[in-house]
């Protein structure tokens, strides 16, 4: 039904929409009673503070019939552009929706740098953190995420709004919120986005290019995004939103690694063993193209003996991408061949290699617990899941962590694991 003396009314494929200009609330009331709206104590009040501040209403009705015979079966956002003297977001009609929490997220497009919020705080959620692998798979990673923020408004208070995200125009509108945006040059970035998509989210401040319409001008102003999320009750946020646009132009950009490392293998001797076989193969093949040569030549022999061969190559093992033991120099003490350990107790290649083997397995293994380690406590830390059991499910989901950890750690079967957060003091 169209208010024609108040307001606007227009039928789309999926929605009835009337834009309403009452005097009073007593003539909002009645005409949204005639369209079967029963109004709350609390909704008169909302909405009779908005009318104070000479703020039209539109109500949007599902056109039932009309999205039945489509072939979506998701409803289109509704787009609504209005004139404002304050960039704010009314939402207290929104809050009278809820029995309880509702989570909001918010997605700003402004000009100059980053939007802020101007009545309440707002804090950055954590970033540049290192997790366990296995949670960082998409499929796991989507709860990891949720646990996080919701730690994270735990510890800041629901009265905090959270910044996600601030970025420069990226390559495509549709990676928006969340995408694999690059920081990309500003001329790759103008010129890959379209002009169409940028102005339907109501991005005016665009021009089009005169060589294609559908890309930016290169003296376009610049398009800054911000993402925030908010968490709230119906007793909270009383206040609307009421933001500010900075000139702020740096990036902020939650990210999290999951970084790949070599396991501590499955038993020292079977390392051993290969770690020796795969040097003495390499000092061979050295010994007999160097032999092969000198006898071409007529030269006399310069090949090294093992040992002599031996030493110039143990820096090898210390080498991140070598098949036996992938160690991280800048943690392992004896990646300088100089200050590496020689045993002048047995002349034997051989067990001089299992020597060196069982040293650099046992701190290769060191290494993987202690990243493990610190790895587990930092997810703790971030999304209160409780520490024992996020090993727990490391030890499940790793099929090579050491038996040390192993031990410690045990596989549980126990499909409720992380489910809720907790104190973690160790």
């Amino acid at each position: 039904m169209a208010y024609k003396l108040l307001g606007l009314a227009e039928t789309t494929e999926e929605f009835s929409v009337s834009t309403l200009n009452p005097q009073n609330l007593e003539q909002l009331v009645a005409l949204l009673a005639e369209q079967d709206y029963v109004l709350s104590p609390a909704a008169r009040d909302a909405l009779q503070t908005y009318l104070s501040q000479g703020m039209s209403f539109v109500v949007a009705k599902v056109a039932i019939a009309e999205f039945e015979a489509g072939e979506t079966y998701y409803l289109p956002p509704l787009q609504i552009t209005y004139d404002s003297p304050q960039f704010e977001l009314p939402m207290q009609l929104g809050k009278l929706n809820s029995p309880g929490e509702q989570n909001l997220s918010l997605y700003l497009l402004s000009s100059k740098g980053r939007v802020e919020i101007v009545n309440y705080r707002t804090a950055a959620i954590p970033t540049e953190e290192t997790i366990p692998t296995w949670f960082g798979r998409i499929i796991n990673f989507i709860d990891v995420y949720r646990a996080i923020l919701a730690q994270t408004f735990e510890e800041t208070g629901h009265d905090t709004v959270l910044l996600e995200s601030v970025v420069s125009l990226p390559l495509d509108p549709s990676q928006l919120p969340f995408g694999s945006m690059q920081r990309t040059s500003q001329q790759e970035r103008r010129r890959a986005a379209a002009v169409n998509d940028w102005q339907n989210m109501g991005v005016n401040w665009i021009s089009a290019s005169a060589d294609d319409s559908r890309r930016l001008s290169v003296d376009s102003a610049d398009v800054f995004f911000t993402g925030l999320r908010l968490q709230y009750a119906p007793d909270e946020f009383s206040e609307d939103l009421v933001f500010y646009e900075t000139s702020d132009p740096h990036w902020f950009e939650v990210l999290y690694n999951f970084d790949e490392y070599a396991s501590a293998g499955p038993d020292i001797d079977q390392a051993a063993e290969a770690c020796a076989d795969n040097i003495i193969d390499q000092w061979q093949q050295r010994h007999e193209s160097l032999l092969e040569r000198d006898r071409q030549r007529g030269e006399n022999l310069t090949s090294p003996d093992f040992l002599t061969f031996l030493r110039r190559e143990i820096a090898h093992l210390a080498d991140p991408n070598s098949r036996e033991f992938r160690i991280l120099a800048d943690a392992n003490n004896y990646a300088d061949p100089d200050n590496f350990p020689f045993f002048d107790t047995t002349e034997d290649p051989v067990e001089y290699i299992f020597h060196l083997s069982h040293i650099t397995h046992t701190q290769h293994e060191t290494e993987v617990v202690r990243r493990l380690e610190e790895e587990s406590r930092t997810l703790a830390r971030l999304t209160g899941w409780p520490l024992y059991e996020i090993r727990q499910r490391m030890t499940a989901e790793h099929r090579s962590v050491p038996e040390s950890w192993r031990q410690q750690y045990p596989a549980s079967d126990d499909a409720a694991l992380l489910s809720a957060p907790v104190d973690n003091d160790s």
